[in-house]
């Protein structure tokens, strides 16, 4: 299902530059529309900033998609979780994997359904993976964020409501900081900075280490679908 939509040229753009984007990969008719959006209201009903984050961290709710979701939330949790897979099977001219900046990719079986409803909500400048030593965290902050330490590339499926017109007044813009991936590097070390708008069905997959921020979002409908793939890095590209 995800590999129809891949192709060598987003991989090497993944290699070279840490992240890909696809426009227009998962379709929504108007008929499901209204059927998706209610699913996503019953989905993202979890305050997560409340009991994980500060709320000057990040505004949105949050929910997880796993196996029991039905729907477009099940079609569309199939086609993030798939695209990883995908990814470590697309082979180049000499039969080697093409993405190659990590291997032995994992999937965990449940995905983050994250919703702005506008109201400045944001996300403040942050890494999905976790780069912290057991001396900065302590032993058992350090062992809870294990499965954070593992992850190497983050997929976000944009499922906004009526977001095939966002545009920058709008809000809700991700920034990407390209070459940000050595601990310790903040966003003075960024190479460039990938404006994302999220209109609905795009798909962006970029490398978990990078920083990356949602900016302050003014309109309602925000809604994004992220799964992360764990795996193995060389100890030289850390």
């Amino acid at each position: 299902m995800a590999s129809g939509f891949l192709s060598a040229d987003s991989l090497k753009q993944l290699n070279r530059d840490g992240y890909f984007l696809l426009p227009d990969v998962y379709t929504i008719d108007s008929k499901n529309q209204d059927r998706l959006q209610m699913d996503v209201a019953a989905a993202s009903s979890f305050d997560l900033e409340s009991a994980v984050n500060a709320r000057w961290i990040r505004q949105d709710t949050v929910g997880w998609v796993n196996e029991t979701n039905q729907g477009g939330l099940a079609h569309a949790r199939c086609l993030i979780r798939g695209i990883f897979g995908a990814i470590e099977a697309y082979r180049g001219d000499d039969e080697r994997p093409l993405y190659h900046v990590s291997t032995a990719h994992r999937v965990p079986t449940h995905c983050q359904l994250a919703r702005y409803d506008g109201a400045g909500a944001s996300y403040s400048i942050h890494r999905d993976s976790c780069d912290k030593s057991l001396w900065d965290q302590g032993p058992i902050a350090y062992l809870l964020a294990t499965p954070e330490r593992r992850r190497c590339l983050t997929a976000i499926l944009y499922l906004s409501q009526g977001a095939d017109d966002w545009c920058e007044e709008d809000g809700g813009i991700l920034l990407l900081y390209q070459g940000t991936e050595k601990k310790g590097a903040s966003i003075e070390d960024a190479t460039g900075v990938v404006r994302v708008r999220p209109q609905a069905g795009s798909l962006l997959v970029f490398d978990s280490r990078l920083l990356h921020e949602v900016l302050p979002t003014h309109r309602k409908g925000r809604t994004a679908l992220t799964s992360w793939c764990q795996g193995a890095r060389d100890v030289s590209d850390a």
